[in-house]
């Protein structure tokens, strides 16, 4: 290999010398680096060393994809290897691979020399006290003194080399630039040892060999070890990966911060020019590193704070966009842009350049916030003009009255080949308002986390991180040690502030944000022509980013490519970066481009991509072009946006707008709408003025819809959490996604003859069987449900295939069903909305079309499950749901509802143990009646809070609607005596406090009135129908006052079943022909008698 030659007599090696013949160092190199193989290559005649590699092997093929498809196959052919020779590689022994290496790799030559000729110093070990006390876990950089000199040594040779002999002054403080470059390439490398470093302080301190008699000394000593060059050396040689990582990044930083001050210097006289005319800036002083994401060989934003006031940005990138995109703004002014744009200067130098610095600062008044949102809204329509995207918080500057973009990379987004045929992600919304990323919108939500919503308009502070991040306990002692938590987010600098005070909310400025949208937009419609003609053309060959993947994404493959056992062997780490394939089955697009992510990571950068809005190409950021990526150019496309824009669509991306910004308001469902009056005189109910409201509803329903080829879906305001809302794309649940949509508008243009509602009810199924066709390879995300999940399609399909005459959807129906035994092992919830009980219900409303004997097993292993997951409590039992601490009562999501369909099965299966767990679990529930309230007490976490007394809802998800239209459903199946007391305590209170707020089906009037609906139908009292009559009397008088409100903030309407404008319109369809459709509510069968 590349040991030093032999002589007869050999002066004594170094440590550093002597290391140069560990083969661990081989361990560092790259699979492409590994290659070519021998010839004469063979497994190791060990049987355990054999074993071993075959192991490695399985681990690789058991990886999520190569576990699937072609994937492995796909990987192997993408590193021109087979998978015997991988094997070999993974079997190779590490002396082997050492011996066949001809030359020593520059790296490794590279790091040797600087650790056996770079002197530790104290300027070194004194700036890493100074880090340390203000970071103390920091204190591990003391062990890293000669790679930290080196790199400083690189940027001395740069400015004493070349800068000093060619400039006469140079406009830069040395010292503060080292200084700099210091702090920031200390937190690089942190990110990088910290883990490696804390395991052997831990290894060290359980072997006894830290001295010490406290946790402190004991810490001290293990840097003192750390930092001779015979303990850092023996370190790097066990972590052979990280060694490289670190050197890389030296030199990349060192480079970078060489390249910039050489474009300072040489561009010196044209910058004093253009941003600081007639006065001296001084000289640079300070530079804040790392102002965003590390590209192209950890190249980044860069601050420049001189030693006057004045502060400079370097981008290390072409600014034609920036400079075009201001030019635009001043066009827009001069055409009547109304309260006009402020636009700032660039210097563009090709690939890199210098932009003005934006200083957040404070609005003067009241009258200058209101400009400053009308302002906000002309930017989004010209943004939504562009197809732009990624305008976050960090996007946006607050400058008094003048919200400012400082970074305008993710204009003129082009389209990926198939990135809309499939329906597989959320960018199902390109050419809606929300993909320009100003409006409010939480990204980053699961099951166990509501997201964080980082929009140019939003971002407030104290919000929780979507995921937990590393923080370290007992810094500066030996039992130092990693702690994931969530933590606190700062706010960021987007939203404006009064005098200096509190940053103002976007909700209290909706009608200046919209009035300033309605605005710009109308202005664009009509200069379309210039647009096209004149100003696309300026930007056809701007360079542009591509955001393939969300950039978290690559930054915690990042952070968590740092563990230590990823840092001993590259092929290890290889593996770990194999996590870039899992998206490729959703997203086949990516599988060209993950060799340029891979290798972008492997170097410690932010994967990017690029492109021109004239290209159908994109560029890595090693320039490696990828052709014909985009079905078509940007720049095509955004003339065919233009050209799109009218008041058709002003109108509905008005709404997004409203939509969005409604979101910011926090509340739970019993704070949603208004208190509804009596009025003033009893009116005839009139079926026809029903089927009237409802038909304007399904009008308003089409409008809103999104509609591409064979296939159309809609946005809803959707609860994530106690009372958070978001913005989302509809899925394919009844709650609010496409079932429900599609059950309503097929119901209606049944009835009605309307074939457009009918078509749009096929519309929103081909958008369904889109997202069911990618969801079955994740059925997990699916989850079960009957108003979510599975059991949603399986209800819809077994309604809409018996009222069209459609067997082909009671097929798909049954295939779904068959899917069901893969997620019910492992499905925890039990309740109707979004577990198991729900699910049950659906195959009992199949079963009534379809009479399959497997749809009676599947839903018997419901049932079973349901028995499983029962916890026994002081009465009876009860079934804990997702966030809450104690089983809860009402019909969506407690007891009321999975008793129902314990009943259901037991009179379906035979099986008497369903019936007897049902009878328990009202037993439970029963505990939880409050007599003074003549309703049931609202047990959840969030519901009460610190309060003594019990909180009770009314509405059908929680408190008596919702429990008396349970009970009564149980008539058919129960004689208990208790049933009848208890649904006339439900319908007393939902009669009197019922009727108020929205009227939603979930949490609303609506929905409310179907136990009153039940009741007068089931029990033929004219008492009942008397209250029925005037509940709905009171309905009809508000929505003809106030509109029909759905039960979101504000009552913004909202087109989903439960809380929208489809649950509304059902509902109203319900009380105009209540023998012809079904109570959705009860998830009720198809009706046998049809006469639609």
């Amino acid at each position: 290999m590349f040991r030093m030659s032999e002589s007869v007599i050999q002066p004594p090696q170094s440590k550093v010398q002597q290391s140069r013949e560990c083969p661990t160092w081989a361990q560092a190199y790259l699979l492409e680096e590994r290659l070519p193989l021998p010839q004469n290559r063979s497994l190791p005649d060990s049987p355990e060393a054999q074993k071993r590699a075959l192991r490695r092997l399985q681990a690789w093929k058991t990886t999520r994809p190569f576990d699937r498809d072609s994937y492995f196959t796909q990987w192997l052919a993408q590193h021109h290897i087979s998978e015997d020779e991988f094997l070999y590689l993974l079997a190779e022994p590490v002396e082997e691979l050492y011996k066949r290496s001809e030359t020593e790799p520059q790296w490794l030559h590279d790091l040797l020399e600087v650790l056996d000729t770079v002197p530790a110093t104290e300027r070194v070990s004194q700036w890493s006290r100074e880090i340390a006390a203000i970071y103390p876990p920091a204190g591990l950089l003391l062990g890293l003194n000669p790679l930290l000199e080196y790199g400083l040594r690189q940027i001395e040779a740069v400015v004493e080399n070349e800068l000093r002999p060619r400039y006469a002054a140079l406009p830069f403080d040395p010292e503060g630039m080292l200084r700099s470059f210091f702090r920031s390439v200390s937190e690089r490398l942190f990110a990088q040892f910290n883990k490696v470093f804390v395991l052997e302080m831990h290894v060290e301190r359980m072997q006894g060999l830290l001295k010490g008699a406290t946790a402190e000394e004991r810490y001290a000593d293990f840097i003192r070890h750390l930092s001779t060059r015979e303990r850092l050396l023996t370190l790097l040689e066990e972590y052979p990966v990280l060694a490289r990582l670190m050197l890389v990044t030296l030199q990349q930083q060192s480079r970078y911060i060489g390249e910039f001050l050489s474009h300072l210097c040489k561009d010196w006289e044209q910058i004093c020019a253009t941003f600081t005319p007639g006065r001296d800036p001084g000289k640079l002083m300070r530079l804040q590193i790392g102002a965003g994401d590390m590209h192209r060989e950890g190249r980044s934003v860069l601050k420049l704070e001189f030693s006057t006031d004045f502060k400079l940005i370097y981008k290390p990138k072409s600014l034609a966009v920036d400079e075009h995109f201001q030019q635009l703004l001043e066009w827009l002014n001069e055409r009547g842009a109304s309260p006009a744009f402020r636009s700032f200067t660039i210097l563009d130098r090709g690939s890199y350049g210098w932009t003005e610095f934006m200083q957040a600062g404070p609005c003067a008044s009241e009258a200058e916030i209101q400009r400053f949102y009308e302002r906000q809204g002309g930017f989004l329509a010209l943004l939504y003009s562009l197809t732009a995207t990624d305008f976050h918080a960090e996007n946006v500057i607050a400058v008094g009255e003048h919200p400012m973009l400082i970074d305008l990379e993710a204009l003129f987004r082009p389209v990926v080949q198939g990135e809309f045929s499939d329906a597989s992600g959320n960018d199902r919304t390109l050419y809606s308002v929300l993909n320009v990323g100003l409006l409010p919108n939480r990204t980053w939500s699961t099951k166990n986390s509501i997201g964080v919503d980082i929009s140019g308009l939003g971002t407030p502070e104290g919000q929780l991180s979507p995921r937990p991040i590393v923080t370290w306990e007992g810094a500066g002692t030996d039992q130092m040690r990693v702690v994931h938590q969530r933590v606190e987010m700062p706010g960021s600098q987007n939203r404006p502030s009064l005098n200096g005070g509190k940053p103002v909310d976007a909700l209290a400025y909706r009608d200046a944000i919209l009035r300033g949208f309605t605005r710009m937009y109308q202005l664009l419609c009509s200069l379309r022509e210039e647009l096209i003609t004149a100003w696309l053309p300026r930007f056809a060959n701007d360079t542009i980013r591509v955001l393939l993947r969300q950039t978290e994404t690559y930054a915690r493959l990042l952070a968590e490519s740092y563990h230590p056992d990823l840092l001993r062997d590259a092929l290890v780490r290889e593996r770990y970066f194999a996590r870039l394939w899992l998206e490729a089955e959703l997203r086949p697009e990516l599988l060209h481009v993950i060799p340029a992510e891979r290798r972008d990571l492997f170097r410690s950068d932010v994967p990017m991509f690029t492109t021109t809005p004239a290209s159908r190409s994109i560029f890595s950021a090693d320039g490696e072009e990828f052709p014909n990526f985009f079905e078509d150019t940007a720049l095509s496309l955004v003339r065919q946006h233009l050209e799109h824009m009218g008041e058709r669509d002003l109108h509905k991306q008005s709404w997004i707008v409203r939509a969005s910004l409604a979101t910011l308001h926090m509340a739970s469902e019993h704070m949603l709408g208004v208190p509804f009056a009596e009025p003033e005189q009893q009116r005839q109910i009139e079926p026809e003025r029903l089927l009237e409201l409802s038909n304007e509803l399904a009008e308003r329903i089409c409008e809103l819809a999104i509609c591409g080829k064979d296939q159309a879906h809609w946005l809803n305001i959707s609860m994530l959490g106690e009372g958070v809302w978001n913005v989302v794309p509809s899925d394919i649940g009844l709650y609010d996604g496409l079932s429900g949509v599609a059950l309503y508008l097929g119901y209606l243009g049944a009835l009605t003859g309307n074939e457009r509602y009918t078509e749009m009810a096929e519309l929103a199924i081909g958008m369904m069987h889109r997202q069911l066709e990618h969801g079955r390879k994740y059925l997990r995300l699916l989850g079960l449900g009957a108003f979510n999940g599975l059991g949603s399609p399986i209800y819809l399909y077994a309604h809409l295939g018996m009222l069209w005459n459609e067997p082909k959807l009671f097929q798909e129906a049954l295939e779904l069903a068959a899917l069901l035994p893969q997620i019910l092992e492992k499905e925890d919830q039990a309740d109707l909305t979004n577990g198991i009980a729900g699910t049950l219900m659906t195959l009992y409303a199949l079963n009534a079309v379809v009479s399959e004997p497997a749809l009676r097993d599947l839903a018997v292993q419901c049932g079973e499950r349901l028995l499983t997951l029962a916890q026994p409590q002081d009465q009876g039992i009860g079934w804990l749901t997702r966030g809450h601490s104690r089983p809860l009562s009402g019909f969506a999501h407690g007891t009321a509802g999975i008793a129902l369909s314990l009943l259901k099965l037991a009179a379906w299966s035979g099986e008497s143990r369903f019936a007897e767990a049902a009878q328990e679990a009202l037993a439970y529930e029963r505990s939880l009646f409050v007599p003074q309230r003549q309703n049931w007490a609202d047990v959840r976490d969030m519901a009460n809070g610190q309060r003594d007394e019990p909180t009770c809802m009314v509405a059908w998800c929680h408190g008596a609607p919702g429990i008396g239209l349970g009970r009564m459903a149980m008539l058919a199946y129960s004689n208990d005596v208790q049933l009848q007391q208890e649904i006339e305590a439900a319908i007393q209170t939902t009669s009197r406090e019922g009727m108020n707020f929205n009227h939603s089906l979930c949490h609303g009037a609506i929905g409310n009135v179907e136990l009153l609906l039940m009741a007068a139908q089931q029990f033929r009292e004219p008492r009942y129908r008397e209250i029925l009559d005037r509940a709905v009397a009171r309905i009809l008088a508000n929505m003809e006052a106030l509109g029909p409100l759905s039960g979101v903030p504000q009552g913004i309407e909202t087109p989903g079943l439960m809380t929208g404008l489809a649950g509304i319109g059902y509902g109203l369809l319900r009380l105009a022909r209540t023998e012809q459709i079904p109570s959705v509510l009860l998830l009720e069968p198809p009706m046998a008698a049809r006469t639609v």
